[in-house]
Formats: structure tokens, sequence, C-alpha cells
């Protein structure tokens, strides 16, 4: 709508302009018949000068002539001025319109992409329900033809796959949900946030104005060598007015700089539950090297802090397989004592992936 009313203003400004011009072609027409008249004028005069009474006359029509080039000429340059300040409308219209085409193709490109990611993510669904269904079509096969023991433990881990599989495909429609409401909420913040922006800027600008004329007064006012008390009042109330301007244009100031930040800014999340678990494990477990593994990974630790944390070294594995060991693979569960593996092994596995195999491991070990 703003660049509609934008468009709608320089059209305006653009007619009004060429009407000024019209209206000055006119007047400058007028301008020289008149001068060709006064000439006229002249000559006649110049022959008939024994006549007075067709001189007198011809003298006032002169006369009434000069007048009107003077108020045509007057007229002339107000629409010169006029034409001026139509000009200097237009290209303000047509900067401010630019302008807010730019934001439009920037809220358009970004939409696109948050649609993108929409699509891919409803891609990557169906492709695992896909997988899921195949999968079971295999397992009802094979749970058909074989019924020993270890098609019995086939089955066990492919049910296990595909609860996993199934938990996996909820949590990505709850992204795709999450993004596309993240998407419309994206849309009302930006909408918000332009409103807000403007409204912030014009009370930044009533204020800088009331704080200019605070200014002024402080300086109008002469000091006296015995100010009344009434005149001390009144300083105080305009030193403290002024502070409070001051003040608010600050804080003013500070906000559009922290929402633009903020809606600027790419922020990492991370569940609140899943750190709370961390800290939590941390604390009960024995295996705290295991779970300062799992966290750095999670939280994408620095070289600098994993070394603070004692992260530097390989991580010896105590035996007996515990939960984030076999969570991040860093010990090998078995019956007679650990095996330490080297970190690098797990690296390129998402934590889903890790969390998978665990699921399976323990789902063996139950069996």
């Amino acid at each position: 709508p703003r660049a509609r009313d934008s468009r709608r203003g320089g059209t305006t400004a653009k007619n009004t302009i060429e009407a000024a011009g019209g209206r000055n072609c006119s007047a400058k027409g007028t301008i020289e018949r008149l001068q060709a008249a006064r000439h006229d004028a002249v000559v006649q005069n110049e022959e008939v000068s024994d006549v007075g009474s067709h001189h007198d006359r011809l003298v006032q029509e002169l006369q009434h002539a000069q007048t009107q080039v003077e108020v045509l000429a007057t007229q002339c340059q107000a629409h010169e001025k006029e034409l001026i300040l139509l000009r200097d409308r237009i290209e303000e219209l047509q900067a401010a319109n630019e302008t807010l085409q730019d934001d439009e193709r920037e809220a358009r490109s970004r939409a696109a992409e948050y649609e993108q990611g929409y699509m891919d993510l409803l891609t990557e669904i169906e492709k695992i329900k896909i997988s899921n269904e195949v999968e079971k079509a295999a397992l009802m096969a094979k749970s058909e033809e074989h019924a020993s023991s270890i098609d019995s433990q086939k089955l066990y881990d492919l049910e296990a796959r595909l609860t996993t599989s199934e938990a996996d495909k909820i949590v990505a429609q709850q992204d795709a949900e999450r993004l596309q409401r993240d998407l419309d909420a994206l849309e009302d913040v930006l909408h918000q946030f332009q409103v807000a922006s403007k409204a912030q800027k014009e009370r930044v600008a009533a204020m800088e104005v009331e704080l200019e004329q605070a200014k002024k007064e402080l300086q109008t006012r002469q000091p006296l060598p015995e100010p009344t008390e009434g005149e001390v009042n009144d300083l105080k109330r305009v030193m403290e007015k002024l502070a409070k301007k001051t003040h608010e244009c600050e804080q003013l100031r500070e906000a559009l700089e922290s929402t633009a930040t903020q809606y600027n800014s790419e922020r990492d999340v991370l569940d609140k539950r899943l750190a709370a678990q961390l800290v939590v494990a941390y604390v009960d477990s024995n295996k705290k090297g295991e779970v300062l593994q799992l966290m750095a990974r999670m939280m994408s630790f620095t070289e600098e802090q994993k070394r603070r944390v004692g992260l530097g070294y390989p991580i010896e594995g105590n035996g007996g397989g515990g939960l984030f060991s076999s969570i991040i693979g860093l010990v090998a569960p078995g019956e007679g004592g650990s095996a330490p593996v080297d970190p690098s092994a797990i690296e390129g596995k998402s934590f889903a992936d890790m969390w998978s195999e665990f699921l399976l491991d323990e789902a063996s070990k139950g069996k």
C-alpha cells in the first residue's frame, strides 16, 4: 500500500508540474504579446504625436500593459518556484518507492527460502515414510518365512528401528509445523517491526525537537545578579525536562538498535530439557568425562573450551558400558572389561544416529 501511495503521489506531482509548465508557457506568451503591443504603441505614438487624446489613450494602455507584464512575471516566478518544489518532491517519492520495492523483494526472497525449506522437509518425511513401509513389508515377509530365534532377533531389531524412524518422522513433522509457524510469525513480526520502527523514529524526532527547544530556552535565559525563587524553580524544571527527554531519546535509540540486532542475528537453539538432563547426568554419573564429551559435541565447544574442561586427551572407559558410553560410542559394552575407542570414530555421526545405535544395542542385550 505504501508503494502504491508513493507511485500515486509521484503521478499527481508530475501532472501538477505539467500543468504548472503549461501555465508558465501561457504566461510567457502573454508577456511577449504585451511587449509587442507596447512596441506597436510606441511606434504609433511616434507617428501620431500630434494627436493628444490618442496619445494619452495609448499611454494608459501602455501603463496597463506594463502592469500586466509585471503581474505575469511575478506569477511566472511563483510557478517556477512551485515547479522546483514539485520536482524535489518527486525525487523524494521516487527514492521512497525504490526503498519500499527493495524491502518487498527481500521479504519475498526470505519467504521463498522458508517455503523451500518446508517443501524439503515434506519430501524428507515422505522418503522416511516410504522407507518405513518398505522395511515393514520386508519385516512381515521375513517373519512369515522364518520362525527361528535369529529371525526373531532381527524382527526385534527392525521393530526398534521402525519405532526410532517413526519417532524421527514425528519430530520431522513437528519441525515442519514449527517452520511454518515461524514463517507466518516472521511475516507478522516484519510488519510489526516496520510499523514500530516508524513510530519510534517519529518519537525520536519529536523528542529531539523538544530537546532543541529546551536547549534554546536555556540559552535565552540570561543569569541575573539575584535570581528569584520562581526563576530558580523554572530553571530546575527546565533542566529536569531536558534530562528526561535526553534519557528517553537514549532509551529509544538503544531499543531500535537492540531490535534491529535481534531480528538480523542468527541464533542457535538448544533444548532446555536436554541441557538439564545432561547436567544432571554429569553430576550423578561416575563417567563424567564421557558426559563432557557428549556435551562438547552437542554444544559445539571450541578447542580452547575443550582443553579447559579436560577434553584434550582420549577418554578411557571404566568397564560396564554405561548409558552415555553406549550413546556416544566411546566405550564398547561387554562382559569382560572395557575397550577404549578413539573419539574420532564418532565424527560425522548425528545425535539421532548415536541414539538409534544405543537403542539397538540395549535391545540386543535384553534378548
